[in-house]
């Protein structure tokens, strides 16, 4: 068997278009020579230094004859996304290694093929655990009374929890707080952490989105890269309260 080809590091503009990077902000770093993704990441490549080289951003600057400048909330979008960025960059540059690394020929036993097998994930959720976790959340008194669970804000969620194509995204401020509402009663539902550490997250969206009802697009933007380090850091052993602080 023929060594597979290693991978490139993903293009920096379809990087950028992708990853919903300001078109003025990618303007602002070709100006400064950034014109490939391995330049880039070794700008980058501790994060800390994202901020500091956008901070003329803050004040405004010229970049191809436009004035441009920057807002507190579309610095941080900027900024997130650039992380996002990255992070995509680091990660193929680990494939590159691992495939430079990896032998040619490989063999697996049975046994540990069926270990892998075991170790994935289940597909579908246990019998009975919708029941669970309702009856779990209405143990709990409140004033007296005991709460009910929204169900009605889930109905239908897992059809498009289970999609894999893209589905519409939210543009207006009623259906993007709608949708935040849902994300919060479906990580309550799929116990991703304490109620109180999920409240805390998407209290947070839910306020910055009402703060800022015309910053919709990078607020999206925000939240995907958001979510994804947030799953990353729950990958790598994190708990989830502690990848929420490190949100908010």
């Amino acid at each position: 068997m023929s060594p597979s080809q290693p991978p490139k590091l993903p293009d920096l503009a379809r990087l950028a278009q992708e990853s919903g990077l300001d078109k003025n902000v990618m303007a602002f770093l070709r100006e400064s020579g950034v014109n490939t993704s391995g330049v880039l990441f070794h700008l980058f490549s501790k994060r800390e230094r994202i901020a500091k080289t956008l901070q003329p951003l803050e004040a405004g600057v010229r970049v191809q004859g436009t004035n441009v400048k920057l807002d507190f909330v579309a610095m941080g979008v900027a900024v997130a996304v650039l992380e996002h960025m990255v992070d995509q960059i680091e990660l193929a540059r680990k494939a590159q290694f691992a495939c430079g690394a990896s032998t040619p020929t490989m063999t697996t036993s049975d046994a540990s093929t069926s270990s892998a097998e075991d170790q994935k994930p289940p597909k579908v959720l246990p019998k009975g655990y919708w029941a669970t976790v309702i009856q779990d959340f209405e143990k709990e008194v409140v004033a007296g009374q005991n709460r009910t669970f929204p169900s009605h804000q889930l109905v239908g969620a897992e059809e498009f929890v289970k999609q894999q194509q893209p589905i519409p995204e939210p543009q207006r401020l009623l259906t993007v707080l709608d949708a935040f509402e849902s994300i919060r009663w479906s990580m309550i539902f799929a116990r991703w952490g304490q109620e109180h550490q999920v409240n805390t997250l998407v209290d947070f969206f839910v306020n910055l989105t009402r703060d800022h009802p015309n910053k919709i697009p990078q607020i999206r933007e925000y939240y995907k890269k958001t979510s994804w380090d947030l799953a990353m850091h729950m990958r790598a052993g994190g708990t989830f309260g502690s990848g929420v602080d490190k949100i908010v």
